[in-house]
């Protein structure tokens, strides 16, 4: 779950901004915007939030040696933000093509 939960938010905002950019098969915004912004929405929805969250929640899972282990906030957060920036922006980019291409959702499948 660890890995599946990140890939799946990232094929969502990268769908969801394929859809912002492109809009009645004409596109709004270029390749390169739609990439920036998918990237953007990865680091802005979940990285930060896990990283504060995982600070709060962080602690001792026990005494002596089980004393140092336990979530770091930093890495939560930032490999929550590397997963979903490594599949975000190509899904979006990809989708970004794919409706440009005519075959999207709402072309009837021309």
């Amino acid at each position: 779950m660890a890995g599946v939960v990140p890939f799946a938010a990232g094929v969502t905002v990268g769908w969801f901004t394929a859809g912002a950019a492109v809009a009645d098969g004409k596109a709004r915004w270029s390749r390169a915007r739609t990439a920036a912004v998918a990237g953007v929405a990865s680091a802005a929805v979940r990285g930060r939030s896990l990283d504060t969250g995982t600070r709060w929640r962080a602690g001792r899972s026990g005494v002596r040696t089980l004393a140092r282990f336990g979530p770091v906030g930093w890495q939560v957060g930032g490999a929550t933000v590397g997963w979903k920036a490594l599949v975000g922006v190509p899904v979006a980019v990809g989708a970004w093509g794919w409706r440009l291409s005519g075959r999207g959702p709402g072309d009837g499948g021309r």
